[in-house]
């Protein structure tokens, strides 16, 4: 069985409990048993949340492992929901919560998961690291490159310290050095004492992000051309320079791929309109009634498009506005609204210069869009 992850979608395979995936949430994700930050149970369009990791393992267990299961009149197998309404308080986590006697082995997950970490896995999680400070806009180029190589130099002064260590403790009880068991040891000590190996050039981050994170590479454009004025670093002297004017765009096919997994598609096909008299969304008002195509196709996805300006330069400074950049968002209507609330519903369309954007107009951007 496979349990999804909320934060990086990826599917943990699980054998008969949710440790897996505990272990999967607290060593690449940071999440341990109480956090400010939201859990949510994401398999099977659940999307209910929870703040004590406690309470969000049972509910799975209870919900979407172990429940039994019945069939319905056509003889279609469906989930007993009656045990979650004889159980509905299950996974909440507004009262204390206490030990649970059928909860996973965290000690004995943990050894799992170290028996199983290798240069890969230290890898992957050095990589969302990385992604975690690229992603934060406090976060300066310079500030991201001290994090790294402070935290090489960490690890290799610790983990040589333990080698030498682990050494001096064989030497005194007997152990030969040089056996092959001994050696392979020291291999992993080696093999470990620089996570970032293969991710220390945003060259190779972006590679790395393109073939394990599953990154979507943004495709570049052509707008026109203009002539700038440049300096000549040979002769400094003032010339006249043709520059292409483009704009980027993150392809929607690519991004939906990744997005409309089963739980969202769930979603997507479990969409009603409002009740009689609420007008909440586009699907509620007279122009979708009356509009051919979602007449037609009724379970049709559906984009709201968002646009705004952002300066990337100091605003008090006297750069500003050369450097301002249009940006393009979307999100998927079809998709409930607590769910579209959050910032990781919004995905990145294009990316353009406001001057550009100002001298082509809206047009030929969206003549490439598809």
């Amino acid at each position: 069985m496979e349990l999804t992850c909320f934060k990086c979608n990826r599917r943990i395979r699980v054998n008969e409990g949710t440790k897996e995936l505990a272990v999967h949430l607290r060593w690449v994700h940071g999440i341990w048993g109480s956090t400010e930050e939201r859990l949510i149970c994401c398999q099977n369009g659940c999307m209910k949340t929870f703040t004590l990791m406690n309470s969000f393992l049972r509910h799975i267990r209870l919900f979407h492992m172990f429940a039994p299961i019945i069939k319905n009149p056509n003889g279609q197998e469906i989930q007993n929901h009656e045990l979650e309404n004889d159980e509905h308080n299950a996974g909440s986590d507004s009262e204390p919560e206490e030990e649970d006697q059928d909860a996973d082995d965290p000690e004995q997950a943990d050894i799992e998961y170290f028996n199983n970490f290798d240069e890969d896995l230290v890898k992957q999680v050095a990589a969302l690291l990385i992604v975690k400070l690229r992603s934060s806009a406090s976060v300066t180029f310079s500030t991201r490159d001290k994090v790294i190589n402070g935290t090489k130099v960490i690890f290799s002064n610790t983990l040589q310290a333990l080698r030498q260590h682990t050494l001096s403790v064989m030497q005194n009880h007997g152990i030969d050095p040089n056996a092959d068991d001994v050696q392979e040891l020291f291999g992993k000590f080696s093999s470990l004492e620089n996570p970032f190996s293969g991710l220390e050039t945003p060259h190779q981050q972006m590679n790395y992000m393109l073939d394990r994170l599953l990154l979507v590479p943004p495709v570049e454009t052509a707008l026109g051309t203009r002539i700038d004025q440049a300096v000549d670093r040979k002769t400094g002297q003032t010339i006249q320079k043709l520059v292409t004017e483009t704009f980027q765009y993150i392809p929607v096919l690519e991004v939906l791929k990744l997005v409309l997994n089963e739980q969202v598609r769930q979603l997507v096909d479990s969409e009603k309109k409002s009740p009689q008299g609420y007008f909440i969304g586009y699907q509620d008002g007279y122009s979708a009634g009356q509009h051919g195509f979602l007449i037609d196709h009724p379970k049709a996805l559906r984009f709201q498009l968002y646009y705004d300006d952002v300066e990337v330069v100091n605003p008090l400074g006297s750069k500003t506005g050369i450097h301002k950049l249009g940006l393009f968002y979307y999100s998927i209507q079809n998709l409930p609204h607590h769910y579209n609330s959050s910032m990781n519903s919004i995905f990145l369309l294009v990316v353009c210069y406001s001057a550009d954007l100002k001298k082509y107009g809206f047009a030929p951007i969206f003549e490439t869009v598809h």
